[in-house]
C-alpha cells in the first residue's frame, strides 16, 4: 500500500512471502533438518505458500478502495437540482407554447445530462465520483475462479475434518498432562479461549497433518474445478440471477446434472463436488463483484437497405428488375 503498487498478484506474492517468512520463524530446526534428511524440505513450503498467496489475493479482493469523494449528500443535492431544473424548464416551455399557438418548443430545452445525471437516470456524476443503477451482472473472472475453487475445498476439507473429530473436543481434566514442546498445546495454554478445552490440539494436529496434502490436492485439480465454477457462472448469467443464494444453489445443482450429462457414473463425482462447489460459488459472487449488463453488439452494414425492421416489407418482397 505505501509503495503504490495495488495489483492482486502483488498481494498474493506479499502473502505468500509473509506466510512463508512465519512458517520458517515457528519451525524447530531439528524439524527442518529431519525433512531435509527426508527429502521433502522444499515440498514442506507448499502449503504456507498457497495459504499465503490465497489470503493475499483474497484480501486485495475484499478490502475495499478508498472512500474518498463518496459523499451521498451530494449525490441526493444533484438529483434534486436537476429535477428542479427540470421543472423550470417544463413551466418555461409550457409559456412558450402559450404564447405561440401550434409552434413547436424549443428541442433544446430539456435534453443534455442537466446537473451530471444521464437522461434515463442510471449515471449520476457528481465530481468527485460516479454511480451507476442500471442493470448488472456477476464479473466473470478466471483468476478468481482458481483462487475460489482451490478455497472451497480446502473450506470444505477442514469443516469436514472438525465435523468428524468436533468430539475431542470436551472440559479439561484439572493436572492433564501437557506437551510443553507441542505447538498446538501451546495455543490451548497461550489463547485464553482455548486454555480449558482438551482434544484441541489432538484436533490441531489432525488439520496440520491433512492440511498441507488438502491444498496440494486442491491445486492439482483447481483447473478442472475452475471450469466448473465457470460452467455454475454461465448458468446463474443465463438465468439473469446475481443473488448469493442463486450461486449457492447453482454450485449444488449444476455438478451432479453435468454428471448426468457426462456419464452416469460420473454422477456420483458430481454428488462429491457439490458442496465443495456450492462454497466456491458464494466465495466466487462476494470476490468477483457486478458489471453493467453490456449494451447490443455494434453491426458492420455495407448495404443500408437492410437497416429494417424484422416486420418490414421489404423483408417479404423483392424488387422487380426488368430483363433486357
Amino acid at each position: 500500500h505505501h509503495i503504490k503498487l495495488g495489483h492482486r498478484w502483488l498481494y498474493a506474492l506479499a502473502g505468500a512471502a509473509s506466510a512463508t517468512a512465519v512458517f520458517w520463524l515457528w519451525t524447530d530446526p531439528a524439524n527442518f533438518a529431519e525433512m531435509r534428511d527426508q527429502g521433502y524440505a522444499i515440498a514442506s513450503f507448499v502449503a504456507p505458500v498457497a495459504l499465503g498467496a490465497l489470503m493475499g489475493f483474497a484480501y486485495h479482493l475484499r478490502a475495499g478502495y478508498s472512500a474518498a469523494g463518496d459523499d451521498p449528500h451530494a449525490l441526493r443535492s444533484l438529483f434534486a437540482s436537476r429535477d428542479e431544473a427540470a421543472g423550470h424548464q417544463s413551466r418555461y416551455a409550457s409559456h412558450r407554447r402559450q404564447a405561440r399557438p401550434g409552434q413547436a418548443s424549443d428541442s433544446g430545452l430539456a435534453t443534455g445530462t442537466a446537473g451530471g445525471v444521464s437522461p434515463d437516470n442510471a449515471h449520476a456524476d457528481t465530481g468527485t465520483a460516479e454511480y451507476f443503477s442500471g442493470p448488472l451482472r456477476v464479473r466473470t473472472s478466471f483468476g478468481t475462479m482458481i483462487v475460489v475453487a482451490i478455497a472451497g475445498t480446502i473450506l470444505f476439507h477442514f469443516a469436514m475434518l472438525f465435523m468428524f473429530f468436533a468430539s475431542w473436543l470436551r472440559p479439561r481434566q484439572p493436572g492433564a498432562i501437557t506437551d510443553p514442546n507441542s505447538f498446538s498445546q501451546a495455543i490451548e495454554r497461550n489463547f485464553s479461549p482455548f486454555s480449558g478445552v482438551a482434544g484441541l490440539s489432538d484436533l490441531i494436529d489432525v488439520f496440520a497433518a491433512t492440511g498441507a496434502g488438502a491444498i496440494i490436492w486442491a491445486a492439482l485439480f483447481a483447473i478442472p474445478f475452475a471450469a466448473i465454477i465457470y460452467v455454475c457462472h454461465m448458468v446463474a448469467r443465463a438465468m439473469d440471477k446475481t443473488s448469493y443464494m442463486a450461486y449457492g444453489v447453482a454450485g449444488l445443482v449444476v455438478p451432479p446434472i453435468l454428471g448426468l450429462l457426462l456419464f452416469f457414473v460420473f454422477f456420483f463425482v458430481g454428488l462429491q463436488m457439490a458442496f465443495p462447489c456450492a462454497i466456491a460459488m458464494l466465495l466466487y459472487r462476494n470476490y468477483a463483484g457486478l458489471e453493467p449488463k453490456p449494451v447490443a453488439e455494434d453491426v458492420h452494414v455495407d448495404d443500408r437497405r437492410n437497416l429494417v425492421g424484422a416486420g418490414h416489407e421489404r423483408r417479404r418482397f423483392g424488387r422487380v428488375i426488368a430483363s433486357q
